[in-house]
């Protein structure tokens, strides 16, 4: 019996984590709450609410935790190990310096509407905010001139965590009104549009890659930085060439001239800008919810992408598209 007790003491030891510290900075008075999550055991979790610049938690039982530090109009969210993470320090301050937003990755996905002869472009950025500070202001995405029936994924925007009070759009400009992201918080911005004339590509923060899409029935002459890194293919059997390019800097602007072979289109087209018909029915969201039905698997291939660029082995479901290097 001593040595059963003695093992359940050791046992007790090693389940039993010393203490965990958060540090916060620009506290400046007031209530902060924090939620540790157990992400191994959903009966676990523990609130504190504090009117301190300091929180010291003890006797944590070992694992993984997701925690979350409420403090004025801000939200803190992150995954700690314990007892490997024995501090964890959140910065309240804020910006509203844009620089400190950049992408991860940019999906330019080209397609074509034979029916009008538009070209119908959906772009997919994965955006971060690298600073040390919370950045609070507006987000503005600039767009080439002539753009027609645009339409942006809010539902995707606001699925990333952040926040933001509204999405506005003008003729070349979408902007995202008071919107927050934690440091080093990412989210997704994507959008669809029309355009008549040759696409333009408008790289306005600095990406660390960036990828045009097309299928193959649309020859894109490209600058000699991209290379073909490798193809999709869809249910259909629709082949998409990927061409990507590293480390584009803010301002960058590319200017695509594209062809297409028009033995090799659909005589539909792939949607079809307009109005509300005699039905009632929205063609122009049909044709936005459309395309962006089809680019499930694109969208699931950037985010793919982009876990493979931060070194994790995850694979994303593409919804049946099958990739090729």
């Amino acid at each position: 019996m001593k040595g059963l007790a003695a093992v359940m003491v050791i046992l007790a030891l090693v389940s039993v984590a010393g203490a965990f510290e958060i540090m916060l900075e620009g506290y400046d008075g007031g209530n902060v709450t924090v939620r540790l999550i157990s992400l191994e055991n959903q009966n676990v979790s523990k609130e504190f609410t504090v009117q301190n610049s300091t929180l010291l938690i003890d006797n944590l039982e070992n694992g993984t935790y997701h925690v979350i530090v409420d403090y004025k109009d801000l939200r803190y969210t992150a995954n700690i190990v314990i007892p490997e993470t024995e501090s964890l320090t959140v910065n309240f301050e804020k910006t509203d310096d844009v620089s400190v937003i950049e992408a991860d990755n940019i999906h330019y996905i080209l397609n074509y509407d034979n029916s009008n002869g538009f070209f119908v472009v959906m772009e997919v950025l994965n955006l971060r905010n690298t600073g040390n500070k919370y950045f609070s202001g507006n987000f503005t995405k600039k767009l080439p001139e002539g753009v027609d029936h645009l339409f942006v994924d809010q539902q995707t925007l606001a699925q990333s965590g952040v926040y933001f009070e509204n999405v506005t759009q003008g003729e070349d400009y979408i902007e995202i009104e008071n919107l927050t992201v934690q440091p080093n918080g990412t989210f997704t911005l994507a959008f669809m549009y029309f355009t008549g004339a040759d696409p333009v590509l408008i790289v306005d923060h600095p990406a660390k890659v960036l990828r045009v899409i097309s299928p193959e029935f649309i020859k894109v002459q490209l600058p000699e930085n991209f290379v073909q890194e490798n193809t999709i293919t869809n249910s259909e059997g629709v082949v998409y060439r990927v061409y990507r390019t590293d480390n584009v800097s803010s301002g960058s602007v590319f200017q695509l001239q594209a062809e297409v072979d028009q033995t090799q289109v659909s005589p539909t087209g792939t949607a079809q800008p307009g109005n509300s018909d005699s039905s009632g029915v929205n063609t122009t969201l049909l044709a936005g919810v459309a395309l962006i039905g089809a680019g499930v698997a694109i969208l699931a291939y950037s985010r793919f992408s982009k876990k493979g660029e931060e070194g994790e082995e995850e694979e994303e479901d593409t919804g049946g598209w099958e990739i090729k290097e």
